[in-house]
């Protein structure tokens, strides 16, 4: 049938595997990477998706924990965390069931001889729960299809980790979102402790900037202090020659460096 087909082709394609088994080839788990099986006999093709058979002697059942015994058809076997697989032990075959039970590559073809060649005894996984090494490959095969998106950004995420400014700046950004819930309008502040853990120094130690408007409403000064200390304006209006100053709001910061204050808060 159709559905069959598809996912031989998907299976020899994607996995190089052939239907009909070996003693070398290796099956770990998608997502732990642990040797779950040595060896299998075949691939079924079924109305379910295609599932890989293996001999009870080639699974690493240490790995594995029982799940459902009580399944008329089948024992659920499942990999212990952070493993995901599930083995199917069979118990009996399923000619009197014509169609699959309900999943995504379920095909009700109304099957005589019953939907899948499952044989008792023996075990059966899912070929996109495991990847696949073939002897002598360097590196293991996957069914899956790559994760969307642009999978070269968590490669970077993963090299900007070691940078202590890229740091700094999350933490910003994490108090930034945390903040913008709806009960404030914007982004206001960084608590000073957030950001003396994320260079390393006392929270006084960290210096906070404000933007200060005439009368007129042009900006006439950044004030520079420490986190903890407040802006003394008679000083400030000394210091400018000019009176009546104000410190601007969040939009006027915003129209003073063009940019949203989350985006300019930063570069100021």
């Amino acid at each position: 049938s159709a559905n069959r087909r598809r996912d031989r082709r998907r299976v020899e394609a994607k996995l190089k595997l052939p239907e009909a088994g070996d003693e070398a080839t290796a099956f770990d788990d998608a997502r732990a990477g642990q040797r779950i099986a040595t060896g299998y006999v075949r691939v079924v093709y079924g109305d379910h998706g295609a599932y890989i058979e293996c001999r009870p002697d080639q699974v690493e059942w240490a790995l594995f924990e029982p799940r459902n015994l009580s399944a008329a058809y089948y024992d659920l076997y499942r990999a212990k965390p952070p493993g995901r697989a599930q083995v199917y032990l069979q118990k009996r075959g399923v000619e009197d069931r014509p169609n699959p039970p309900q999943g995504r590559d379920s095909r009700p073809n109304q099957r005589a001889e019953g939907y899948a060649d499952y044989r008792p005894g023996l075990v059966y996984i899912s070929v996109k729960q495991v990847t696949v090494l073939h002897q002598g490959a360097v590196a293991p095969r996957t069914y899956n299809a790559p994760a969307k998106g642009k999978p070269h950004v968590e490669v970077l995420k993963a090299a900007l980790k070691g940078m202590h400014a890229v740091n700094v700046c999350s933490v910003l950004t994490r108090e930034t979102r945390f903040l913008n819930d709806g009960k404030h309008r914007r982004f206001t502040g960084v608590a000073a402790d957030a950001i003396g853990a994320a260079v390393g120094l006392p929270a006084d130690c960290c210096l906070k900037a404000s933007l200060w408007l005439d009368v007129a409403g042009a900006p006439a000064a950044v004030a520079v202090v420490p986190r903890g200390a407040r802006v003394r304006q008679d000083v400030l209006e000394s210091a400018c020659g000019r009176g009546g100053l104000r410190m601007a709001s969040d939009r006027q910061v915003e129209a003073a460096v063009g940019a949203r204050l989350a985006g300019g808060l930063l570069p100021l």
